[in-house]
């Protein structure tokens, strides 16, 4: 009986003295705020309620959904990838009103046009751009294909549609095709070459076409070279009667040739300012 009376005592006597230790270690590790109601109030914690809540601090998360809109409130923000962050990490950001990328080792740019997307659209396999001109070495693209420097068909062809060929801008010369039978001189340039012109099909100066050379009982072949000096701006001259017009040109003295081209059975050309001693010739050949 005595047995059991100590064994109560010693319990009652333990929960007391565990009582006693657990109001003194809350009542040392909590310390009421010292301004009155409702200043001091601890922040609320984050929590799953329908109020709005900011937080003017850092917080870290393994993961983020947002299901509704998001926005990086202010001027000048970034949203970063990797462990830098600011401008010298690389990410989008907004500078100053335009939306900016970086990768990684590179430099902030524009995303896209004004728009808002490329001027390149992609269908399929085909990346097509219908409107302005297109520049590669130069910013100011003139053309809807402005290329500064060379152009480089390895194994392929330069195609042109319709009567348009290749063009010289500096000299005005070029070749074209108006038909499916002539190769022709673009403002009637004249041919130099310092190698052999070859045609299997014949020769024709003018109208008159031969398949072969005259033969040594045939009369020679006479060319001349006929000038004429004039004032003005503009003149034309024939070839003689039985004779053939092969060739022509001419200068202007003021060095404002426009253009020499033939006309009929002759030559014809145009300066772009009056002159007194302008020069024209014509090459007639007679056999």
């Amino acid at each position: 009986m005595s047995g059991g009376r100590a064994s109560s005592v010693n319990i009652a006597l333990g929960i007391s003295v565990a009582v006693i230790i657990l109001f003194a270690f809350t009542a040392s590790a909590w310390t009421g705020p010292t301004a009155s109601p409702p200043n001091g109030n601890v922040d609320a914690p984050i929590n799953v309620g329908s109020t709005d809540q900011v937080k003017d601090a850092s917080l870290g998360l393994n993961g983020l959904a947002v299901f509704g809109n998001a926005i990086l409130s202010g001027l000048s923000r970034y949203l970063n990838f990797g462990s830098i962050a600011g401008s010298s990490g690389y990410g989008f950001r907004d500078s100053g009103g335009t939306i900016q990328f970086k990768n990684s080792g590179g430099t902030w740019e524009p995303l896209g046009s004004a728009s808002g997307g490329s001027q390149w659209t992609t269908s399929g396999s085909r990346i097509y751009y219908n409107s302005g001109n297109v520049g590669i070495g130069t910013t100011n693209p003139g053309y809807k294909l402005h290329v500064l420097g060379d152009i480089y068909a390895n194994g392929g062809w330069l195609r042109t549609s319709g009567s348009a060929g290749w063009y010289s801008e500096s000299y005005g010369g070029g070749w074209y095709m108006s038909d499916s039978t002539w190769l022709r001189a673009y403002n009637n340039k004249s041919i130099y070459t310092g190698g052999t012109v070859r045609g299997d099909g014949g020769l024709c100066i003018g109208s008159d076409c031969r398949t072969s050379w005259p033969t040594s009982s045939s009369p020679s072949l006479v060319c001349q070279r006929f000038a004429q000096d004039f004032s003005g701006t503009f003149s034309q001259m024939s070839c003689p009667s039985g004779w053939i017009m092969t060739g022509g040109g001419g200068s202007c003295d003021n060095g404002s040739l426009r253009n020499t081209r033939s006309a009929g059975n002759g030559w014809e050309m145009t300066c772009a300012e009056y002159g007194s001693q302008n020069r024209l010739e014509v090459v007639c050949c007679h056999l």
